[in-house]
């Protein structure tokens, strides 16, 4: 790491320097917000994207091929939507899903003034 004179940091970063002094703290946005959206979506959040028992049955195949699930898995989630269809593992999540649900009411300029 490279190590610097406190009045040579000052010149080259002047406002980090006056944030760093001032104690002036960094948070992340998702320590901020109520609920924070999920990162790593399930294999039935991905099947409930699909438009098409076909389009469905390609996920499947894809996940088990990757090892995001398992074979077990797989042949469960596969059997449940030919015997139910795709219906049965809730509604339809359509683009914009996770925008719309987590960030509809997200006040960015709120968040600012909370940054300590």
């Amino acid at each position: 790491m490279k190590e610097y004179d406190i009045e040579e940091f000052k010149k080259k970063f002047p406002h980090l320097a006056k944030e760093l002094e001032e104690g002036v703290g960094v948070r992340r946005i998702k320590d901020l917000i109520e609920e924070a959206p999920p990162y790593l979506p399930s294999a039935v959040d991905y099947l409930r994207r699909c438009r098409s028992l076909k389009e469905a049955l390609e996920v499947l195949e894809y996940l088990m091929r990757t090892g995001q699930i398992s074979k077990d898995e797989g042949e469960e989630l596969k059997s449940r939507i030919l015997k139910d269809g795709l219906e049965s593992l809730g509604p339809q999540k359509s683009f914009g899903y996770y925008s719309e649900k987590f960030l509809k009411n997200l006040d960015l300029k709120a968040l600012q003034r909370r940054l300590p």
